[in-house]
């Protein structure tokens, strides 16, 4: 005969599966830039924190933005210099040209160029990837137009409501609110 505490172990095991990737106080977005050039290529900034930030055990750190965007760095590209861990692209090379991890003070900031952002989600998801640790926050950012088109769009956490990833709660319906909110 089957245990009856079988299937709510099972699910609880499920969900708090689910749930680690994203945890909602892991991740912080301060800031965030998309610059949309249809004539060349568009880029992006961002920068955050990342709570108990560890690059033990990490070959590789994995920037995804929205799905839309989403690069691989191997750790051994990076230098290390006392608390911070840097990696600067050679001049002209597409995506990500500076990833800087200040390990001590768990912050980051990423920028990218001459990348191709064309169909980026909003709201749209930052999600960083390192070894196991994985943390994703969804954000909002203001759209700027020009003649009717978007060309930027900018996020600052002073200013801009920022929600946990995944289906946690009130956070659906908050991101429902922002998401279809008039700018």
């Amino acid at each position: 005969m089957r245990s009856p505490f079988v299937f709510p172990a099972m699910l609880l095991a499920l969900v708090v599966a689910l749930a680690a990737p994203c945890a909602a106080s892991d991740l912080a977005i301060a800031k965030a830039a998309v610059k949309f050039d249809p004539k060349k290529a568009d880029s992006f900034t961002l920068s955050g924190t990342v709570a108990d930030l560890s690059l033990a055990g990490a070959d590789a750190v994995t920037i995804n933005l929205g799905g839309t965007f989403v690069q691989t760095v191997p750790l051994a590209q990076f230098v290390t210099k006392g608390d911070k861990v840097t990696f600067k692209a050679p001049k002209g090379t597409l995506g990500i040209s500076a990833i800087t991890i200040n390990v001590a003070k768990s912050t980051f900031s990423v920028a990218a160029k001459a990348v191709t952002l064309a169909g980026l989600p909003f709201p749209t998801t930052v999600t960083v990837t390192a070894g196991d640790m994985a943390v994703c926050r969804m954000i909002a950012p203001l759209p700027k137009r020009k003649k009717g088109a978007v060309v930027s769009l900018a996020f600052s956490a002073k200013s801009r409501p920022q929600f946990p990833c995944g289906p946690q709660g009130k956070g659906l319906r908050r991101r429902a609110r922002y998401a279809h909110r008039p700018q």
